[in-house]
Parts: C-alpha cells; sequence; structure tokens
C-alpha cells in the first residue's frame, strides 16, 4: 500500500478512496474502494469534512441537523487486505449523530504527544442567533455507539467568535485558533471547563489591487508546513492566506501562545480555499489558486543557518537569531480554470424569425459572417474576455533567449536543397539577426558571416517569401533571394526609412511606397530577375 490515500466525498454522501497500485509490468493504475453513505436522506452530506491526526477516524458534517463518524481500519489491516489482492475495505464502523441547529464547523484537535490515542471531535453549533462549541472525546478502539450515545450541550461561544471563518487545530495543548473577519484568538482549555479565547493582535497589510470590496479583505485558507515530528511537540506554525494574495507566517509555542506572525508577501493572485504547503528539502512550496483567477506556485526558502532543519527542536526558542528569510522565487502560474460568468455572440438578428432560411437571402439580406463568441471570466484585475475560435492549437517548438531587444521577426523555409530547417529574420533597432531553425525546431544556431546572403547591416523594415522568392526590405537596401542561390539587392534612395508598404502591379514589377521622416516617394522596381518567378 501507498503511505496515503486520497478521500473524496460525493455529493450523495459517499466515499470514495483513491490509492496509487503497481502493475506488474511496473506501471501505476489507479484504485478505487467506495462506501455509501449510511443514510439516504441526509441533507447535502459532505458540506464538512474533518480527518483524525492519526487517520483513523473521519467526520462528515451535513448542512444541518447531523454528522457522521467513521471508524477506519489501521495501514497494516489495508495492507494485508493489499497482499491478498482483496479489494480494499477502509470503514471499519460508522455512527451517525442528530445535533439541533446547523453545524458551522467541524474539527478534530491534536491530543497531548504522550496521549496520541486519544481522539478529540469539535463542533461548532448555530441554534437561534447563537454557536456553541461541543467536544466529544474518546480512546481509540472505543464503540462509537456509547460516545455518541447522548447530545451535549457544550459551551457559548464569545461574541466576537461566533462563526469563525476557519478553524485550525494546533499541534500542541489541543488548541485551535478561531480565524473570525473582526479578530484572531487563540481558544484553550477545550475539554475541562469553559473555553478560554486569548485575542492576538497581527499586524495586518493593506488590501492589494487584487480585492474589490468595502470592507476589510477575509481570510480564506490556511497550510501546515512539514517539519519534523519532534518540533511539533513544542512548536506549531501555520501559513495563512487572505482572499486578495496576502499570506501571513503564524508561529506557536508548547503553551498555545501565538509567539508571532511574519509578513510573508502580496502574491499577484486571489486566494479561495484551494491552498497549500508541499515538502521541500530546504524549502515551502506554497500552491495557491482562486476559483475566478488564475494562480500560483511559489517556493519559499528557509534561511540558511537554519536548514536543514533540527533533529532536537529543544533547541529552538522564541528567542532564537534567526538570519532575515531568502527572496521567494514563483516556479509556476497554475492555469486559469474558473467558470465561465457570461456568454455574448454578434449575431446581428434579434429573433429566430429574422434568421433567412437556408442560407437564402431575406429582405435583400445575405447571411453574414460568422458569429463571434465572447466569454467573461474572473474577477477584478484578473477578470478576462475571451472570444473562442476553432482551429489548430499551436504548440512552442523552441524557446529562445536573445540579449538584444527584437521589434520584428519573421521565419522562412530554407532556400536551398542543401540548406534544411527555416531562417529567422530578427528586426533590431539598429541592425538585422539571423538564426538558422533545425527542421525539427529543436535547436537555432548563428550561420557563419560568408554564407548569410541577407542584408544584416541595418534594421529590417519587412519581409515576406512565395514558393521561389524571399523579399527583405531594410532601411538601406532590397534583397531579392530565389531558389537558385540568385541574389538581387537595389538600394538606390536616401538612407533611414522609417516604414513601407509594398504591392505587385504585374509579375515584373515590384512598387515600394517609402517613408523618410516627412517625406514620401514611391518607388518601382523592374529587372529580368523579377521576371524569373512570380510575386504575391
Amino acid at each position: 500500500m501507498p503511505p496515503q490515500l486520497l478521500l473524496l466525498v460525493l455529493e450523495c454522501g459517499d466515499s470514495v478512496f483513491l490509492s496509487i497500485q503497481t502493475r506488474e509490468d511496473g506501471g501505476l493504475e489507479f484504485t478505487t474502494s467506495r462506501f455509501q453513505s449510511p443514510e439516504e436522506h441526509l441533507v447535502y452530506p459532505g458540506f464538512h469534512l474533518a480527518v483524525d491526526p492519526s487517520s483513523r477516524y473521519m467526520a462528515l458534517g451535513c448542512a444541518q441537523h447531523h454528522f457522521v463518524v467513521y471508524e477506519l481500519e489501521s495501514i497494516k489491516t489495508l495492507n494485508e487486505q493489499s497482499r491478498r489482492n482483496e479489494p480494499l475495505q477502509p470503514v471499519k464502523s460508522v455512527r451517525l449523530r442528530s445535533v439541533q441547529g446547523v453545524i458551522h464547523k467541524i474539527e478534530f484537535l491534536y491530543p497531548r504527544p504522550e496521549d496520541e490515542h486519544h481522539i478529540i471531535l469539535l463542533l461548532i453549533i448555530a441554534r437561534s442567533g447563537k454557536s456553541r462549541m461541543i467536544t466529544y472525546e474518546w480512546e481509540l478502539g472505543d464503540d462509537l455507539g456509547t460516545v455518541f450515545a447522548e447530545e451535549k450541550n457544550g459551551h457559548r461561544m464569545p461574541v466576537e467568535n461566533q462563526m469563525p471563518l476557519l478553524l485550525i487545530p494546533l499541534t500542541v495543548r489541543s488548541a485551535f485558533i478561531a480565524i473570525s473577519p473582526r479578530q484572531v484568538a487563540v481558544c484553550t482549555g477545550t475539554l475541562h471547563g469553559p473555553p478560554n479565547f486569548e485575542r492576538f493582535e497581527m499586524l495586518e497589510a493593506p488590501a492589494t489591487a487584487n480585492y474589490h470590496g468595502r470592507e476589510k479583505p477575509l481570510w480564506t485558507a490556511w497550510a501546515r508546513p512539514s517539519r519534523l515530528s519532534d518540533y511539533f511537540k513544542v512548536r506549531d506554525c501555520i501559513y495563512l492566506a487572505r482572499e486578495d494574495g496576502v499570506v501571513q507566517f503564524i508561529e506557536a509555542d508548547k503553551e498555545s501562545t501565538l509567539t508571532g506572525s511574519t509578513f510573508m508577501d502580496k502574491f499577484d493572485c486571489n486566494i479561495s480555499r484551494a491552498f497549500t504547503c508541499l515538502y521541500d528539502q530546504y524549502s515551502d512550496v506554497l500552491v495557491m489558486a482562486d476559483d475566478s483567477g488564475p494562480g500560483a506556485v511559489w517556493k519559499v526558502r528557509h534561511p540558511t543557518q537554519a536548514r536543514p532543519l533540527p533533529l532536537r527542536c529543544d533547541t529552538l526558542t522564541p528567542r532564537m537569531q534567526i538570519p532575515a528569510r531568502q527572496p521567494l522565487e514563483q516556479l509556476s502560474t497554475l492555469p486559469n480554470s474558473c467558470p465561465v460568468v457570461d456568454f455574448v455572440t454578434t449575431d446581428e438578428y434579434s429573433t429566430w424569425n429574422d434568421v433567412p432560411s437556408s442560407g437564402s437571402a431575406r429582405d435583400g439580406r445575405q447571411l453574414a459572417k460568422p458569429d463571434r463568441i465572447f466569454a467573461t471570466s474572473g474577477r477584478g484585475q484578473k477578470g478576462s474576455v475571451t472570444e473562442y475560435r476553432y482551429g489548430l492549437q499551436a504548440k512552442i517548438g523552441l524557446d529562445l533567449e536573445y540579449s538584444i531587444g527584437v521589434k520584428q521577426a519573421w521565419v522562412f523555409r530554407g532556400r536551398f536543397s542543401n540548406d534544411p530547417g527555416y531562417h529567422m529574420l530578427l528586426s533590431m533597432p539598429d541592425r538585422t539577426g539571423i538564426l538558422h531553425l533545425s527542421d525539427d525546431l529543436s535547436q537555432a544556431t548563428e550561420p557563419e558571416p560568408g554564407s548569410i546572403q541577407y542584408d544584416i547591416s541595418s534594421r529590417t523594415l519587412a519581409a515576406s517569401a512565395s514558393e521561389e522568392l524571399v523579399v527583405q526590405v531594410t532601411e538601406n537596401s532590397i534583397v531579392l533571394l530565389n531558389n537558385q542561390s540568385q541574389r538581387y539587392i537595389y538600394s538606390s534612395w536616401p538612407e533611414g526609412l522609417s516604414c513601407i508598404s509594398r504591392r505587385v502591379t504585374s509579375r515584373r514589377v515590384l512598387t515600394l511606397s517609402l517613408a523618410h521622416g516627412s517625406h514620401m516617394r514611391c518607388s518601382k522596381i523592374s529587372h529580368p530577375f523579377l521576371s524569373q518567378t512570380q510575386l504575391f
């Protein structure tokens, strides 16, 4: 068995456990195990989902009135099922429990390090305009029917924390952070007596350009970076993300006291619930995205003197002098996969009756060109208007970096039998560059100076090609190059041309409109060389 299973909760309340197995031929394949919902008439089962830190229990909360707790098999038992080629049966037992009110949050809290078999389930129930915090606790293997035999009343939540946006369990002292629109607080004493909420003052950055609203932007997601297990026994750290792209780093000590927060950066994207932290040996990789715009992947490097992470975390104290963190590095951009908000077409007919039948004329009108389709998606600065077109998608064959700025470029097929591939003309501010591209576009090289037949002494203004002829127009000359290695250069006008247009008036005459400063000039070129080919 792989070390992890992916749990998917369907809208109907069924749970699908997904894993990756290795086939006999060495390939990988997905294997699934589906467990049906214990009740058919639940209100949106799976609206809330929480998994115990030991991965032995999970809880699904409905939108109201019910929640379901599943006891899961151990990884050892699942490995035995896998070795016997049996279908995986991760669910061991199930218990359905009703509550009076609407379930606002449901989470498993971390037990004390010395009591790893202790299971703590926390619920926040809203009823009659008030919210209450309820906890259920039991030991690993206890009968769930006995644990949830009665409904608990719980404790009333403070006014400032009635409906928290986020509930973040801490790895120390069975505490959690309650993120509310106007307050951040740490809750301790959840198991014995009324809970204690201690407010934490966190420096908040102003709203970024990605935010559009009248109130303060809201915190939308959090992620816990990967650290050694000994580290989390006495300390905890959290990345907290805001909807406008701001990310804070929060640390807590073994007393569940938040020791401070660090402003990471203003990332150029909106962040919804799609936010996580991936493992890397010397850095944290943040993945962020929005439900209405593109996202990004960033690398947050640890301080040089703090790597690698210590094996003994008692050497870390809140007073430890840690050097400045390294600059953030963007690894990639997540494409925009947000839903389309609206469609519009360029249909010239307002009703169906106005459309001509079978494409024939009606009222003296003919059908126009096919309608163009436009769609809107995203919001704010990341919003976009997209036109849908039908055709073949172009693929990038070669990605080049050129040291000098390129104003324009043209690509032509090689003109000679011993010259496979393509020629690329690069128009630069003071000259023209030439690159030779291989036939499969896998590499680019600069040709030998003696083999260059184009004019590279000045900037190229225009260029075009037919099956038999290439025409290059620069500030100083016109180069005509055919398939027989014949070249003709015409240069009989003042230097410093700034623009050009061309027109073929006959098979033997090329008409050029040239601009020099404030003067316009029209030139006609007629030469026997032109009669050998057909211009376009």
